[in-house]
């Protein structure tokens, strides 16, 4: 399986946090990133989205530009206070590639818990893992894209 991790583009400042939007700049970071990967994307068998507004608008154009045909499901496991161990008990066993969009430090943590790298991941920017299963210390880390790239 491959995990797509791609935390959300630049937003706007402001109270509340949950509801912060993307900057223009931020959705151009994202498609940017997007459409350098297209054809790694392209086998993607869900889409899922931190509950945050930013992550949300994050997934909604990525599945844009993909044309994915499924539904953007929210995951409340991929909110920036989550837990890695959290996450994984919501992958199905026999998962396809999946793609999450969500925030910092959720997205390190991630990447360290699964790798055992440690990986900045600024706005938009992309990583892949590979495993099977997807569990601690089990997985690769194949490629990360940033927006800069």
């Amino acid at each position: 399986m491959n995990l797509f991790v791609l935390r959300h583009g630049k937003a706007e400042q402001g109270t509340p946090d949950a509801l912060r939007e993307l900057r223009p700049r931020g959705r151009e970071d994202v498609k940017r990133v997007v459409q350098a990967r297209q054809t790694e994307l392209a086998g993607l068998t869900a889409i899922h989205s931190s509950p945050l507004t930013r992550a949300r608008q994050t997934a909604e154009l990525a599945a844009e530009i993909l044309g994915f045909k499924g539904a953007v499901e929210e995951c409340a496991q991929i909110a920036p206070w989550s837990t890695p161990e959290d996450f994984l008990k919501t992958l199905p066993d026999a998962a396809g590639d999946l793609l999450i969009a969500t925030h910092q430090p959720f997205c390190s943590t991630l990447v360290k818990h699964l790798t055992g790298t440690d990986l900045w991941m600024p706005t938009a920017s992309l990583a892949c893992l590979n495993a099977d299963p997807m569990a601690r210390g089990c997985a690769e880390l194949v490629w990360q894209q940033n927006p800069a790239d």
